[in-house]
């Protein structure tokens, strides 16, 4: 009777230890952690461009993570970054290529050259992808998979920021470098057939553009480095082409950039020296900045969307290493990031 309830009992410890549940994995140090890519453009033809990491939750700040995981500087004038999939493409304008990283360890997969002087890349799906150019009036296409140039799509213009609605692809004519229009256009690119389709004119120096909650497209024009015309902020409907509102900025010295939108789509985000926001509702530039006093040089500004946190990037006196700032949604600060010179594109590595 003993020896039988000494088995019963063996296999009740036996039968209860399979059902314990599994201990969580412990975390892998050689992996990042939740947080953003800061991209540091560094200073035209001196290479050192460099990429910041700075995790969310624990506020560890990594700098010249490329150089440290890869022995290998960035390159000359760091433009963008994109995080897909398990990759971010990081775009070297000033070196003509693109650099592949794994999005949780930094490390080098591959790269993409001979580009002329890429800006940003657009993902149309798993296995293509479209570069734009400063200088070059072609796109190029590229297959991310691979990282082999596809084709190229000759669209009559420089490009710069683009956005995919449905199957047609929104590029902005930001530079007139090497052209002899008058860079003021929104090039629609078909992403099926790879070809020019349209085009809507709109302000001198279109820099950035978001897409709202209702499906319009809102573009932020400058209006020329030399002051050509006075900027404007357009609201557009993709579908019929058509200008739905242009709103004109009161001062001819205001020159905004960095066009951001929260998480809900009706809340866009701009700099023009200060940090300004307004409902996509409005008719008016506002008057009262949202953020000030903060940033010596204001240079870029990053919305997350999953929690509508902003980041914006100070340049100081573009020779320096530069600082970014984290602030929660009603524009309190959160966290000053040390960051490398002239802090400019964010990828958020959620």
């Amino acid at each position: 009777m003993k020896k039988t309830n000494a088995i019963i009992l063996i296999l009740l410890l036996f039968i209860a230890s399979c059902h314990k549940d599994n201990p969580p994995p412990e975390p892998n140090p050689d992996e990042l952690g939740k947080g953003i890519f800061i991209i540091n453009e560094g200073n035209y033809n001196s290479g050192n461009a460099s990429l910041t990491y700075y995790e969310s939750e624990t506020k560890k700040t990594t700098n010249q993570l490329f150089y440290k995981q890869n022995n290998a500087p960035l390159g000359d004038v760091a433009q963008s970054i994109t995080v897909y999939g398990e990759r971010a493409y990081i775009v070297a304008n000033n070196s003509g290529l693109i650099y592949i990283i794994n999005r949780k360890t930094a490390k080098y997969e591959g790269k993409i050259t001979d580009l002329v002087s890429p800006r940003h890349i657009l993902f149309i799906d798993d296995n293509k992808a479209y570069i734009s150019d400063l200088s070059s009036s072609k796109l190029t296409i590229i297959n991310p998979q691979d990282f082999t140039i596809l084709g190229k799509i000759e669209i009559g213009r420089t490009s710069e920021e683009m956005l995919k609605i449905g199957d047609e692809v929104f590029i902005a004519n930001w530079s007139a470098y090497n052209q002899s229009k008058t860079n003021n256009q929104i090039m629609i690119v078909n992403s099926l057939q790879d070809i020019l389709i349209d085009s809507i004119t709109v302000g001198i120096e279109p820099n950035s553009m978001v897409i709202d909650k209702n499906g319009m497209l809102w573009v932020l024009c400058s209006g020329g480095f030399e002051n050509t015309e006075k900027a404007s902020l357009w609201q557009i409907n993709p579908a019929e082409r058509k200008v739905l509102q242009t709103i004109v900025f009161p001062d001819i010295n205001n020159s905004p950039t960095a066009l951001e939108i929260n998480k809900e789509g009706d809340r866009l985000y701009f700099i023009n020296q200060s940090v300004f926001r307004m409902s996509i509702n409005e008719t008016q530039i506002p008057t009262e900045p949202f953020i000030q006093g903060v940033a010596e040089l204001p240079y870029a500004i990053s919305v997350d969307k999953q929690n509508n946190e902003i980041y914006l990037t100070d340049a100081l006196d573009y020779t320096r290493d530069g600082l970014v700032y984290r602030f929660n949604p009603e524009g309190q600060i959160l966290d000053t990031i040390s960051a490398g010179i002239i802090p400019g594109s964010i990828g958020f590595n959620n």
